[in-house]
């Protein structure tokens, strides 16, 4: 292999890695059936994967991508797959990499298969895991079927993508993440800074404020979430500024020692 076809072979290994990274067998089923249909990717080859064309192999891995699709939308079962295929996404990603790399030096093959390969697997399946983990926490569990779907479009559109246009889909494996982790962060977020609600929960005498003189703040006022729009939230912060003051509360953080 020659560096331009070495590149383009790791620009598809990153999109099937990743793709591995949100289920495990979608993206072996889709190199399996467009490989028995004797197609490639541009500039690319799937000699490598020449034992998953056979009969067997399709049969097994039809069965189980729709295995592993469907059991993702049973509750707590989700989570608990999770723990399993972490590794197995890893191992996946590696040989989904070394796959497409096939025939290029072995250094080569090795080095790029277990860092890119493996690694951006296990980063993806990563960010899963966080998401579905926050998912589970703030919804308890109601919206891990739109977790799930979301994943299983996304492992699917990512390795067609790698199939068909395998250096563009970096692109869209890159912004995928930050979309994901820019939810999980969203998602972190939500629920009320506990400083807030310790401090306000004592209504005894601060200063020269008496017990009872603190109007009640819910611990719901102080959980603004993202969807809060941005006035009320600065109207509400307003409101319960001179309150946090004469508990010893600046902003959202408690004054160290107070």
């Amino acid at each position: 292999m020659n560096p331009a076809e070495i590149a383009i072979a790791i620009a598809v290994g990153v999109g099937l890695a990743a793709a591995c990274g949100f289920r495990v067998f979608v993206p072996l089923f889709v190199v399996a059936v467009a490989h028995r249909a004797g197609y490639s990717p541009p500039g690319a080859s799937f000699v490598g994967f020449d034992w998953l064309s056979s009969d067997i192999a399709l049969v097994v891995l039809g069965v189980a991508t729709a295995a592993e699709v469907g059991a993702y939308y049973i509750p707590w079962v989700d989570n608990l797959l999770d723990t399993i295929t972490t590794p197995a996404a890893t191992i996946a990603g590696t040989v989904m990499m070394m796959g497409v790399l096939d025939g290029a030096p072995e250094p080569i093959q090795w080095g790029v298969g277990l860092l890119g390969g493996g690694g951006t697997a296990l980063t993806v399946q990563g960010v899963s895991v966080l998401t579905r983990g926050a998912s589970t926490v703030a919804t308890a569990g109601f919206g891990n079927p739109l977790v799930s779907t979301t994943e299983n479009v996304g492992s699917t559109l990512l390795s067609i993508l790698a199939v068909i246009i395998g250096p563009i889909v970096v692109v869209a494996v890159v912004v995928g993440l930050f979309l994901l982790l820019r939810k999980l962060t969203r998602l972190r977020r939500r629920g009320a800074d506990p400083a807030m609600v310790a401090a306000l929960a004592d209504t005894g005498p601060s200063g020269s404020e008496e017990a009872g003189d603190t109007p009640e703040v819910t611990t719901g006022e102080l959980a603004l979430s993202d969807t809060t729009p941005w006035k009320a939230q600065r109207a509400s912060r307003r409101r319960m500024s001179p309150m946090l003051r004469g508990k010893g509360v600046v902003g959202l953080r408690a004054k160290p020692g107070g």
